[in-house]
């Protein structure tokens, strides 16, 4: 079955898709076709949206992507990640984007675009009155042991030390990328929007790409356009690209699938990780945080410490001590109690992954490698950060209001970290780097050797800012409708 043709298809309806889609639609003489795999719950007011996607107090997983036997941290759903993320509004330092590369994507050169996001998103920004009380020590903490506190954490000279985050939250709404983009685009004849419907594969004819292969309702559509972009983050795009035909020799050949073009998709998964710490407040400290939460928020995340290891040169960082707070049952709405978090991650690691196919059936997820300390590098700086936060928590700042440690555990060692595995390991969840500009894509996000296939999402980024990557996708996508509107 074919279906109509379209000027634009935008494949994937999480953050940059969204972005995406609202930019190029726009123009009222380009057609432009949204697809994504999840459901559309309409637009914000609409009372159709899931109560737990909404509540910017805890990230939930109820529409992670899964196939019955594996399940991935990405939200199948419009608005995508931003959908069910931890709200942070960080961005990586400018030598971060100086590693990408010529062709634009310099960090002066992004400022104007990361500006133009969160003017479209207007996120929340916490003042320092505004902190509960667990923010409120650590800030003081830091003035103990040395390290300055921010009053912009996305500064570009702000290095080490503390600072609150701005958010994309409403209240106690999380803003995701289709209530910030694609609401206001909704009514407008210029563009359609297909939910619930899979991305098979692109089709390739000529070095061309025609269109795309969709699954809705079970049965195989066939869409047509002049100009395809892949927005399914660093999985999904990597998978599609994948099942097309393009990527490694020897991946293709074990599913059956005839190769278009040699490109080391998949090859470079990148991503933030590290040891999760939690404390147990005192009581004193969770009587506080309840009457905290009588008039604001308490969001998972509301600031972050940086920090450099002990090999990391100055004017730089390349540790996050998370300090954030999660409901003990698990319930933001009715909470029984608190834990303090600190959690130690590293934003540089050594660690490389990959995303590989299972199969050449679009239902089934692909592989993606799990997170390990299997770099000794990696995991003595993460225990550097393990102790910064032990450091803060143990702080005359802090007493009395930490009870016990948590996680890991006070007598866990390197090797009993090691042993845990995936249990001993957290994760932000900010892949990028599978189709990276200068070996999939070029600098203007095209798909090497084909003038109509762009990638468009986290997995063009050759490198992983040091911060959360909502916020550059969202810088990215706004780029690249620069580029495809000249």
């Amino acid at each position: 079955m074919t279906g109509p043709p379209f000027d634009v298809l935008v494949l994937g309806g999480g953050t940059a898709g969204c972005a995406l889609a609202a930019r190029l639609s726009e123009d009222p003489d380009r057609s432009v076709c949204l697809v994504e795999a999840g459901p559309d719950y309409g637009p914000y007011g609409s009372n159709g949206w899931p109560e737990e996607m909404l509540d910017c107090r805890l990230p939930p997983s109820s529409h992670d992507w899964t196939d019955g036997q594996l399940t991935l941290p990405a939200a199948r759903i419009i608005g995508g990640c931003s959908s069910h993320n931890m709200c942070i509004l960080a961005r990586g330092a400018p030598s971060d984007y100086a590693a990408w590369g010529d062709g634009g994507w310099f960090y002066d050169a992004l400022v104007p675009y990361f500006d133009r996001a969160e003017r479209q998103l207007e996120p929340m920004r916490f003042a320092r009155g505004d902190m509960n009380p667990w923010n409120a020590a650590i800030v003081e903490a830091c003035g103990e042991i040395g390290l300055p506190v921010h009053d912009d954490v996305n500064a570009p000279d702000a290095f080490e030390g503390f600072g609150l985050l701005p958010s994309n939250v409403r209240g106690r709404t999380r803003w995701n990328a289709a209530f910030a983009y694609l609401d206001r685009a909704r009514e407008r004849p210029s563009l359609t929007l297909m939910a619930e419907t899979l991305v098979d594969r692109i089709e390739l004819r000529d070095g061309r790409a025609t269109g795309a292969v969709v699954v809705r309702e079970g049965e195989s559509v066939e869409l047509r356009a002049d100009l395809v972009i892949l927005c399914a983050g660093s999985y999904g795009t990597a998978a599609v690209l994948l099942r097309s035909g393009i990527g490694p020799a020897d991946e293709l050949r074990r599913h059956g699938i005839e190769q278009a073009s040699e490109l080391p998709v998949g090859e470079r998964l990148l991503d933030h990780f590290g040891i999760p710490v939690r404390w147990r407040p005192t009581e004193r400290l969770q009587a506080g945080l309840f009457e905290h939460a009588r008039w604001t928020p308490l969001i998972a995340c509301q600031g972050i410490v940086k920090a450099r290891s002990s090999d990391c040169p100055e004017g730089i960082w390349d540790l996050h001590v998370l300090t954030g707070l999660f409901p003990a049952n698990g319930k933001p709405a009715h909470p029984d109690g608190f834990v303090l978090a600190g959690s130690a991650m590293l934003v540089q690691p050594e660690w490389r992954g990959t995303v590989r196919l299972r199969s050449p059936d679009p239902a089934v997820l692909p592989e993606v490698t799990e997170y390990a300390f299997d770099s000794d590098r990696d995991l003595a700086h993460a225990l550097e950060a393990v102790e910064l936060g032990r450091r803060l928590a143990g702080s005359a700042a802090a007493e009395g209001l930490v009870d016990h440690e948590l996680e890991p555990g006070e007598a866990a060692d390197g090797q009993a970290i090691r042993r845990r595995g995936r249990d001993g390991i957290t994760a932000y969840f900010h892949p990028v780097g599978t189709c990276a500009m200068g070996q999939v894509t070029d600098h203007s996000g095209r798909v090497l050797g084909y003038e109509n296939l762009v990638v468009a999402d986290a997995s063009l980024m050759p490198t992983i800012p040091r911060g959360g990557t909502n916020l550059t996708v969202l810088a990215v996508a706004e780029r690249i409708a620069d580029l495809l509107g000249d």
